[in-house]
Formats: C-alpha cells, structure tokens, sequence
C-alpha cells in the first residue's frame, strides 16, 4: 500500500459538481454561511492530505464548522474521463473562474449569492511535506461572513480595516472597496499602498499583500492592502473575439503610449477607472492618517502586481496633489490604458521577467514614456523564467529572487527610508 492509497479519499466522483455548488449554496444561505469548494480529486494527494490535515485540528475544524458548507468537489484535469465528465469539468471552470490555474487543491470562496470572493492558491499553505497551520487557520478565519461584512475584525492581532468613499451605492458589501493596515513595530515613516494582482477579477490577497506586508513591516515600512473595484462580469469573452498575439520584449513598438491592455472594452476600462480612483483614495486615507500612523507624509507610494500595477500606474496618470504617490513601483505590471505621464511624475520603479509575454514589452514601453518626459526611472529585467512571481527566499540561485531586497535599496537610494 502506497502513501496516497492509505489517505482517506474525499470526493464523490459520481455527481454533477455544479448542482454539488448548488446544494451547499442553498444550504449555507438558510445558516447564513459562506461555500468553500476545493477543488481537486481522490488522483491528488495534496488534495487528501488537506483533508485529512483540516479534519484533525480542532481549532481549523471549529472555523469551518461556524462559517462555511464546505465541499469536496470533484474534477479531474486528465482527457481519460469520458465526454460527459469532460463537459462537466469545463462547466465547473467556467463556474469557478477557472481557479485550476492555480494547481491543486484550490479553495474557492463563495459568498450566500455563489459571487467568488476569493480563490486561494494552497501552494501558499504548504510548509515542507505538509501544511502550516498558522497560514490554513488565517486563511479559514479572514474570509468568514462576519469578517468580508466588517461586523467585526479579523483573527487576534489582525491589521484594521477602513472602507473607502467610493464606494458606489450598487456595490455588495464584501466588494466595497478598502484598506487594510499593517502597522511596524519600528516605523521609518514610509508607506506602501499595495495593489494585489488578479486580471482585474480576483485579488491575489495572500501573496500580493499579506506576505509582502510582512516583509515591509519587518524593514519598518508601514503597508496599506487595497481591495479595489474588480469586474464582476463573468470571465467569458463576447463571442467570436480572438485573443491577440503574444509580443516579446523586442517589441515594446507594439504598445502605443505603454498601453499594454490587450482587450479593451467599455466595461473593462470603466472599471479600471474605479479601481484607480480606489486607489488614489487609499493614497488620500493614508495621508489623513498619517501622524496617527506614524507616517511622513511625503514618503508615501504604491507598489502594484500584474493587473494591480495597470491600477497604480492609472491612478497615479490622475491624481491631484493629495493622491499622489511619491514613488511608484510595479512588479509585472504594465499599464492598461493609454500612458500620459503627469508633471512632477513620481520616480519608477519596473521590474519583471525578460520572457513574460506582452507584460515585459509593455513594461518597456512604460519606462520609455517616464524617459521621454524626463521623469525619474529605473527598469529591472530578469533572466531566469517566465511569467509572475511573489516574495521569494534568498537562495543565490535565481536574480528575480533579488527583486525585494532591489526594491528596498531603490527606497533607501530616492530617500524614502533611512540608509544603514
């Protein structure tokens, strides 16, 4: 008997999974729960090993128990399934947002409507061969009803929330956007508004804001978590759009005004205009807040990933002088509209990997705009890989590794922090 023949399997593979989704709606409606699906499958180990790990801590158990129906639902990435369970599969993607791109087990939570509020990567839960408790009980306890709803903060020693004024009189509860403060034991005085990544649809809260706010906590830095508007319209494409082209880093011509957007469409633009407007309210809050806070108020800025740094870039185009940052950093994230760069623009700080498709060309042609207006900007490619990345150990074995120790000494460089 192998290992992953001895753990208990979990997902019924005989039901459809999307009246699975259904059932636990109706039912976490009438308790006044929240779903969370995960998602994966007995083939998976990851997937039983969670399981079996949730099962038998009691604190984890208690969480689940008081605020979510929470499911095992069955899907199985393999072609060998048969026509029916295929179609079922692309049914239940297409339901969740295609939260498979994240690997398996993935934790998709519902609120009482069946709105995602949130799609959890696991990998960022793992600790060796197993998971870390720590990290699985905030996960469970940030996004219970009570806590997305403001009635009351989150688990002990948590950061505080502030909803934002813009805020629009159709916008449910737990998409209100926010801030979400992580103060230092030893301010320096500067801040970062962070603005999570997520194709404009989701947040990538864990890894964009979480482990990032407690990197810049420990160098002194005060870190703002943005919750900004998001399209909310299903991630289906009108019917017969194709896709553009993919476009190296030797082809920035191919960005007009750095607007590296590859879609654009009446709703989509609108609603990054929300978001940027969030996020120069965030800016604002902060200055508000700022002696209270232990903040100056002249070293405060925006960090973005992916779609979240087109939401940075784009507030910082509009802002007056209240919202404007004083630096602006951008972590694969190019801009999604059209690039003016405004007087007394604030310095930029790009980086991103060489191979990321489209992301790396529009970057350029982001840091050329900055230049060609004679603002302050430093561009960081790496050469090691493809695509996005978070905080990452300091291993000597990669250089986007080096980008948030890079990112620091920038700070220190341009005078937002002290240097050593």
């Amino acid at each position: 008997m192998n290992a992953q023949t001895a753990l208990k399997k979990v997902y019924d593979e005989a039901i459809d999974p999307i009246g699975q989704i259904d059932q636990a709606l109706v039912k976490a409606k009438s308790e006044g729960k929240y779903v969370i699906c995960q998602v994966g499958g007995n083939w998976c180990p990851w997937c039983l090993k969670f399981a079996g790990f949730i099962s038998k801590d009691t604190a984890i158990s208690k969480v689940i128990a008081e605020n979510y129906e929470y499911i095992h639902v069955n899907y199985n990435p393999r072609k060998s399934q048969g026509e029916e369970k295929m179609a079922q599969g692309k049914a239940l993607m297409r339901r969740l947002d295609n939260a498979g791109r994240f690997g398996y087990p993935v934790f998709v939570v519902l609120d009482m409507e069946g709105r995602i509020l949130h799609i959890q990567d696991s990998g960022y839960l793992e600790e060796g061969e197993g998971y870390n408790q720590e990290k699985v009980l905030r996960f469970f306890k940030n996004w219970t009803p009570q806590v997305v709803k403001g009635i009351q903060p989150q688990a002990t020693g948590a950061p505080k929330q502030y909803f934002l004024p813009t805020a629009g009189a159709s916008d449910a509860e737990n998409d209100r956007p926010m801030i979400e403060v992580y103060l230092p034991k030893e301010p320096n005085g500067c801040a970062v508004v962070l603005c999570p990544g997520g194709a404009m649809r989701w947040l990538s809260w864990e890894s964009d804001v979480v482990k990032m706010a407690s990197f810049l906590n420990e160098h002194g830095i005060a870190a703002i978590g943005l919750r900004y508007h998001l399209n909310k319209g299903g991630g289906q494409m009108p019917q017969g759009t194709k896709m553009p082209p993919m476009v190296d880093v030797t082809h920035p011509e191919v960005f007009p005004q750095a607007d590296a957007n590859p879609m654009h469409n009446a709703s989509g633009d609108s609603i990054i205009r929300l978001a940027a407007q969030d996020a120069k309210a965030a800016i604002r809050m902060v200055r508000e807040h700022a002696d209270e806070w232990h903040i100056s108020k002249d070293k405060i800025g925006f960090l973005g990933f992916s779609a979240g740094g087109g939401v940075a870039i784009a507030a910082t185009m509009s802002a007056d002088k209240m919202e404007r940052p004083d630096f602006l950093c951008t972590n694969f994230g190019p801009s999604l509209m059209p690039v003016t760069v405004p007087k007394d623009a604030p310095p930029l700080l790009i980086m991103t990997r060489v191979d990321h498709p489209n992301v790396a060309a529009g970057l350029v042609a982001l840091f050329m705009e900055w230049k060609k207006a004679g603002a302050d900007a430093e561009l960081h490619m790496y050469g090691d890989g493809k695509g996005p990345y978070e905080l990452m150990p300091q291993t000597g074995e990669t250089t986007t590794e080096t980008w948030s120790s890079q990112m620091i000494h920038w700070l220190k460089t341009k005078g937002f922090m002290h240097k050593d």
